[in-house]
């Protein structure tokens, strides 16, 4: 069961390509393809391609040659598709069929549907489950026949005409990567075989090197996190998965599931050390900063030259933990790999219930971390599946099992954010106490407050700079104080509070 998040390419063009341009194509989609693969060394690349005659065989061959996986969600089924191939061609289309991972019809064939209205719904499909579309088109949108390319490179830019009613969603835009490709019976287009790179919803740009984009960018970050943990990850699945299925086993086949429950179960383990690395962070440097505020008052009110130099000590380990801090990005990555982990985790609860629906997040929370989440659970959506059933093990994994969850996360919080205040408490109460002994002792013997403690001079320290009584108060005073601030601020951090009232709102 693979782990990591796959990037995915669809493709779309012409069938009817001149004879003299082929190999010239299949050398710039296999460039592309092999780019992709250096640039995301960590990631799989899987191309969609319906292996129609033309650009779809080319860019199967390019996929297959440069070490991608091939996918073939097809217009009908193999059957009725063979009727499109020339005998010559027929033979090519088997042999690209057997070396896909899978190999499946999109619709199923009614005697009512026009025969383009498949083509249309292989081309929809292609484009919806894909996070980029590469295009062997011409560039002529003028014409725009259901189906054909122009209509498939128009609904990613723009969506599907026939759904103008439902606006498409800015997250279902996808990039495209066209290659200006001659068609059989029209004019020679301008710069054959040069690329252009069309951003989301953008204007295409003359691309002579493909650009980076977001999704695939942090596609490969989470898969060489899932790498450089991969022990932690491989100790701590069995256990996440058990815990999303509440002690139940997924229904069907391991295939009906796919990735899916490897890569939940990578997210959960990877938010997890995510999250201990960011509370270690904030544990470490509140309990230096009351390490420093101690040798900071013994210096201030005796003068010790040995605190301050253990106070400059303490900010070497000070930076280095903030700057790993900030480097590591814990806070940031421990929300990302957190909401992705239970998206999947619902995407998983859908699967079980025999759901094909996708989970979507809200269109106005428009975040990059978000449209790489959304995205991530594209690939986990091929091929379609038929519902089995599992409604019940669902409603037991999900609801019953989350409310457990719930409860027990509400508890434990519970407990821990008492302990936290009752210590927080406890050294107000005894800055209190020690502020009104000093206040009375200050007010009632002055002379004695002043007078030198000698029994504490076993401290390298000059007899000038010995301990009054009036210095010991002043530095018990400031170590609670800075204890109470120390368990506001850490723990405030950790926002206890707020995660309770979160589970229970759950």
């Amino acid at each position: 069961m693979n782990d990591r998040i796959p990037i995915v390419i669809g493709v779309t063009g012409h069938r009817n390509i001149p004879a003299e341009y082929t190999a010239a194509l299949y050398e710039k989609a296999r460039a592309f393809l092999d780019g992709l693969r250096r640039r995301y060394p960590h990631t799989e690349i899987i191309v969609l391609s319906a292996l129609a005659i033309g650009a779809d065989t080319i860019c199967a061959r390019a996929a297959l040659d440069s070490g991608c996986t091939l996918i073939a969600p097809l217009p009908m089924g193999k059957k009725a598709y063979r009727t499109d191939f020339l005998a010559g061609d027929e033979a090519v289309f088997e042999r690209l069929c057997g070396a896909a991972k899978y190999c499946f019809a999109v619709t199923s064939e009614t005697a009512a549907a026009p025969r383009s209205s498949y083509y249309r719904e292989s081309g929809k499909y292609i484009k919806e489950h894909s996070h980029l579309l590469l295009a062997l088109w011409d560039g002529d949108g003028r014409e725009v026949r259901d189906g054909g390319t122009s209509d498939i490179v128009r609904m990613a830019a723009r969506g599907d005409p026939a759904e103008q009613a439902v606006p498409l969603r800015e997250s279902e835009k996808i990039p495209v990567f066209h290659i200006v490709t001659p068609k059989a019976g029209k004019p020679l287009p301008d710069e054959p075989l040069s690329a252009f790179f069309i951003p989301a919803g953008g204007a295409a740009q003359p691309c002579d090197t493909f650009p980076a984009v977001g999704f695939f960018e942090d596609a490969e970050q989470f898969n060489t996190d899932v790498i450089a943990n991969k022990a932690l990850i491989r100790g701590g699945a069995k256990a996440s998965l058990a815990a999303c299925l509440n002690g139940e086993t997924l229904p069907g086949p391991p295939e009906r599931f796919g990735d899916l429950p490897g890569v939940f179960a990578a997210a959960d383990v990877l938010a997890n050390i995510c999250r201990r690395k960011r509370n270690g962070a904030v544990r470490n440097l509140s309990l230096i900063a009351l390490f420093l505020v101690f040798f900071f008052l013994v210096y201030a009110e005796a003068s010790v030259y040995l605190s301050l130099a253990l106070y400059a000590l303490l900010l070497i380990p000070a930076f280095l933990i903030h700057r790993g801090s900030k480097k590591g990005k814990w806070h940031e990555r421990y929300m990302l790999y957190r909401t992705l982990a239970e998206t999947l985790r619902v995407q998983l609860y859908l699967r079980i219930a025999g759901d094909e629906n996708r989970v979507r997040i809200a269109e106005w929370r428009r975040e990059r971390a978000l449209d790489f989440v959304q995205g991530a659970v594209l690939p986990f959506l091929i091929p379609p599946f038929h519902a089995e059933g599992g409604p019940e093990i669902a409603e037991r994994c999900w609801v019953e099992g989350q409310l457990r969850y719930h409860l027990r996360s509400k508890q434990g919080k519970g407990r821990s954010h008492l302990t936290h205040e009752s210590a927080a408490r406890f050294l107000m109460f005894a800055a209190i106490v020690f502020c009104a002994a000093a206040l009375f002792y200050e007010g009632l013997f002055p002379r004695e407050m002043e007078e030198v403690l000698a029994n504490l001079s076993f401290i390298p320290i000059s007899p000038a700079a010995m301990l009054t009584l009036s210095d010991l108060f002043k530095l018990a005073l400031g170590l609670l104080f800075a204890g109470a601030a120390f368990l506001s601020n850490y723990y405030g951090k950790l926002s206890l509070p707020e995660q309770i009232a979160n589970d229970e709102k759950m």
